[in-house]
């Protein structure tokens, strides 16, 4: 899932803690967890929350998978 690669990329750029991004989002830090592990998907709500926290950090910095050692 592409919003997820983008989060991972945006918590390595930034040196953010999951649980900065999970408060900043509004879930808990184990439901970030499972979607970063792959355990999980976001539900639809916790989608829009996702694609706002992805687009407010992205004004800040374009989000590459070049150099993130994202594959």
């Amino acid at each position: 899932m592409e919003e997820i690669k983008k989060l991972i990329i945006i918590l390595k750029k930034q040196n953010m803690s999951l649980e900065k991004a999970s408060k900043e989002m509004g879930c808990t830090f184990q439901t970030v967890w499972n979607w970063i592990e792959a355990k999980h998907i976001p539900s639809e709500l916790a989608l829009i929350q996702l694609r706002k926290f992805i687009k407010k950090h992205e004004k800040y910095e374009p989000l590459t998978d070049k150099n993130s050692g994202i594959q």
